[in-house]
């Protein structure tokens, strides 16, 4: 109940100083001078600045009209001509069948050469890391690794 009167008081403290504050800024609203508009200098109306603008920018195009130009006419190419492009065209073709051949060759190469490495090699380490090895396998040890390793996550 202490509770609910402290609240009650604190809202009528803050309904009051509201109040007031509105009441203050009115009242010192009424006192102030009201400012009276000053009347402008109506200029008289010529003409439209944009009219004028429009006008000088006709006058300037009139002005600079070039004369008239006659048509282009359509080049031609000689019958020599087009045969040096059809030639050009043909021998860039057969230069690119050529590089195409080219690296289609070195590519079989290098993977037969890598294939012969790799064969030889696996020939060699296969020989050499079994020959001295002791081939003594606990199979009871095998399985109880695999099922050591190969059991399901909780």
């Amino acid at each position: 109940m202490d509770e609910l009167i402290g609240a009650l008081l604190f809202l009528l403290w803050m309904g009051f100083n509201i109040y007031t504050a509105f009441k203050k800024r009115n009242k010192e609203a009424a006192n102030r001078p009201t400012p009276t508009p000053q009347h402008k200098k109506q200029q008289p109306r010529t003409e439209s600045t944009f009219d004028e603008i429009v006008r000088e920018i006709r006058k300037a195009a009139e002005q600079k009209k070039e004369p008239a130009r006659p048509p282009r006419e359509p080049a031609t190419v000689s019958y020599g001509e087009e045969k040096r492009r059809s030639i050009l065209a043909e021998k860039e073709r057969m230069r690119a069948e050529r590089y195409k051949q080219f690296v289609e060759d070195q590519r079989a190469t290098e993977h037969d050469a890598n294939i012969r490495q790799s064969g030889t090699n696996a020939d060699n380490s296969d020989t050499e890391s079994y020959a001295g090895a002791d081939f003594n396998v606990d199979l009871r040890q095998i399985i109880i690794a695999d099922a050591v390793l190969n059991r399901p996550y909780k």
